[in-house]
């Protein structure tokens, strides 16, 4: 039987960096010229965030780590004018499909509320990823090129109660 799933800040789990920074290195991050070592440190520094930007969520299934997600204040330097972003979610290939990326996205929902946001912004480049979250309410607002890449720029706004777009 799968254990159930639970979401909880970095701050309360911050055992979870060393997997975290592993999943997002090979995911992302050496992609891009980083190091093992350089995402770590980049997490153990966001481990105390609990009332600003950038937050961390992670998923717990039993005693372990089975992905994350984050809010942060900008994530394209080409679109610094919205805020917050959904950023950097991640769950581990064995746990896919079962409803945890849904579940990282409904309590970085939660937690932009409590923030004071109104609503929330993120880029992905699939065309999977763009169902994914249009069908949990996500809207395309523009497709941009980043990077020489062609990505798209989805919003979903929330509501004090429900968590619903506006």
């Amino acid at each position: 039987m799968t254990p159930a799933i639970e979401t909880a800040l970095l701050k309360e789990r911050p055992d979870a960096v060393s997997q975290l920074a592993h999943w997002y290195y090979e995911e992302w991050g050496r992609h891009d010229g980083k190091t093992l070592e350089s995402v770590t440190a980049r997490l153990a520094e966001r481990v105390g965030n609990m009332d600003d930007l950038p937050l961390h969520v992670v998923a717990i299934g039993g005693d372990d780590v089975v992905g994350a997600a984050a809010l942060v204040q900008s994530d394209m330097d080409i679109l610094t004018e919205l805020t917050p972003w959904v950023s950097s979610v991640y769950v581990a290939d064995s746990h896919r499909r079962k409803g945890i990326g849904r579940t990282l996205l409904h309590r970085l929902e939660r937690e932009a509320r409590r923030l004071g946001f109104n609503r929330l912004y993120l880029y992905t480049r699939s065309e999977g990823n763009v169902a994914f979250y249009g069908g949990l309410g996500w809207q395309t607002i523009q497709e941009v090129d980043y990077h020489g890449k062609a990505f798209v720029v989805m919003v979903r706004g929330l509501t004090d109660t429900d968590g619903g777009a506006m």
